[in-house]
């Protein structure tokens, strides 16, 4: 018999909605179990050497202490010392994008000159915790109000951690649909560390890019599903939350990466898990990552096209383009912070179907949920691969559209081959794991050369409509950034095709003459 799933979701609240949250679980019938104080101190180098490799580090002391047990603590572990008695260090990541570190880990990144460590922030806790048990469903519940201290500022924030100790997981989903109301309880993937670092300051990139979803050779394929849903989800989760508190440019980009991988991920497992109730949510999101969308095309157009093309002292013309630009991004950023800041019911009922949705109930589909995860690999993998190379046999002489559909091809097959690395893990697995990194880097070139010619045409065809709503708006100045618009169309070029075709054509070779990093995964 396969492990149950750990199912576990953590919710952000308003500190002074922490009673009606202790009253409505009480009126279920929760059992309270003994409160806890807590205080941290988190260390890091001026520089937030830690932090910026996604980790962190802290001293932490339950119960009872003193000004001067506090003097101890730093006094000693900031010249890498063991804590005084009474005290833990404790090593952890800032969020699911980094494996969780060893102690001697963190120290060896620590160079001499980065010594010595200092405070970045510090973090008192008040946690309650209750044992609930309704309609089969048994749930430990975890309510931390938090303090945080740094940089001559102090914010306080509570959380709401609901986890599954017993019973189906549809019970605990049905318990947290009765008890978190969106309009007071916001899913989230932040924990205190990097909640802190956000809010003190010091982390040099507020997003995270997409991390390797945690599969084990022992996973039948639903299995397997939910931890990539997951692992994509809890991506979109840190970036949106990132968005939201410091407008992150690359927070959007990863958003949206999030969600293609998520949709990627949908398709591949579409035999398992499609039906009414997974197109309906995926049909909600679709309209979320239109925001996101609008916002991360004004970027690439103007980090990318328009920038780069005017200099750094460009013309009237030039400069009134850039002004109406940057005003229409930011009217798009504004527009996306009040779409992901709005009450969201959608991320709860998302996660509620990847774990416990309909199409794990569906008894027509439970051959193909209980499938080896590696027969699935094996199996999906090399027919998507075979399609693909198939497709690209023409790939010079393709027109735009048909180039087009093969870049999306390409990303959609880089994402689901992604899924699996932990399956080819480079010391049990060196062989396969060499083919997973040349695979997916010709995917990746093959991607790239699509990827340019694709932005041209996009960036072109955005002009051209920024051209028409300029007549249209017929503005008193409109002459200025008309004239800038026409110059940057016209200097806007892509590849010279023969130099296209010869690049397309050597990664479409290098990809077709690379052999399967799967072929052994069904064999395990």
């Amino acid at each position: 018999m396969r492990k149950a799933r750990e199912i576990s979701c953590r919710f952000d609240l308003d500190p002074q909605t922490c009673d009606w949250l202790i009253g409505s679980v009480e009126r279920l019938g929760a059992e309270p179990k003994a409160a806890t104080r807590e205080f941290a101190i988190y260390l890091d180098t001026p520089q937030a050497a830690i932090g910026n490799r996604g980790l962190a580090l802290s001293v932490r002391r339950s119960g009872q202490f003193t000004s001067d047990d506090v003097k101890e603590a730093l006094a000693k572990t900031a010249y890498g010392l063991p804590a005084p008695n009474g005290w833990a260090e404790v090593a952890e990541p800032l969020s699911a994008a980094t494996s969780s570190p060893a102690r001697r880990s963190i120290r060896a990144l620590l160079r001499p000159k980065d010594e010595p460590q200092c405070v970045q922030f510090q973090v008192e806790t008040q946690s309650d915790r209750w044992a609930l048990r309704v309609a089969g469903a048994k749930t430990e519940i975890k309510l931390e109000r938090l303090r945080i201290t740094g940089n001559r500022r102090q914010m306080s924030c509570a959380l709401a951690t609901f986890a599954r100790k017993g019973g189906s997981a549809r019970d605990f989903f049905s318990l947290l649909k009765q008890i978190c109301d969106p309009e007071k309880l916001r899913l989230s993937a932040e924990g205190t560390a990097l909640r802190g670092y956000r809010f003190c300051g010091g982390l040099r990139d507020q997003h995270v890019t997409a991390f390797v979803p945690k599969l084990s050779p022992d996973m039948d394929a639903a299995a397997a599903f939910q931890t990539i849903a997951r692992a994509c989800f809890d991506q979109f989760l840190v970036n949106e939350a990132a968005i939201r508190a410091t407008r992150d440019r690359e927070a959007v980009h990863q958003c949206r990466v999030a969600l293609r991988r998520l949709s990627t991920a949908l398709r591949l497992f579409s035999p398992l898990v499609s039906g009414p109730e997974g197109d309906e949510l995926f049909a909600e999101l679709k309209r979320l990552a239109a925001n996101l969308q609008k916002a991360r095309d004004l970027d690439v157009l103007i980090a990318d096209v328009i920038e780069p093309t005017v200099g750094k002292d460009p013309p009237a013309p030039a400069q009134a383009l850039l002004h109406m630009m940057d005003v229409r991004r930011a009217a798009a950023y504004d527009e996306l912070v009040a779409a992901l800041s709005a009450p969201q019911s959608l991320y709860l009922r998302l996660v509620a179907w990847i774990e416990a949705g309909d199409w794990t109930r569906d008894a027509e589909r439970k051959n193909r949920r209980r499938e080896d995860v590696g027969i699935f690999v094996e199996r999906k993998l090399a027919t998507a691969t075979r399609r693909f190379k198939e497709r690209c046999r023409d790939l010079e002489d393709a027109d735009h559209e048909e180039r087009h559909k093969i870049r999306i091809r390409a990303k959609n097959l880089r994402y689901s081959s992604e899924f699996f690395e932990s399956l080819v893990a480079p010391k049990a697995h060196p062989k396969s794991h060499k083919r997973f990194r040349s695979f997916i880097a010709s995917l990746k070139d093959l991607q790239s050369i699509l990827g340019k010619e694709n932005d041209v045409r996009m960036a072109r065809r955005f002009l051209a409509s920024l051209m028409q709503e300029i007549g249209e708006e017929r503005l008193s100045d409109a002459g200025l950034p008309g004239l800038a618009i026409e110059s940057l169309a016209d200097n806007i070029k892509g590849l010279p095709e023969a130099e296209f075709q010869k690049k397309a054509g050597k990664a479409r070779r290098a990809l077709a003459d690379i052999k399967p990093f799967w072929d052994e995964l069904g064999d395990r």
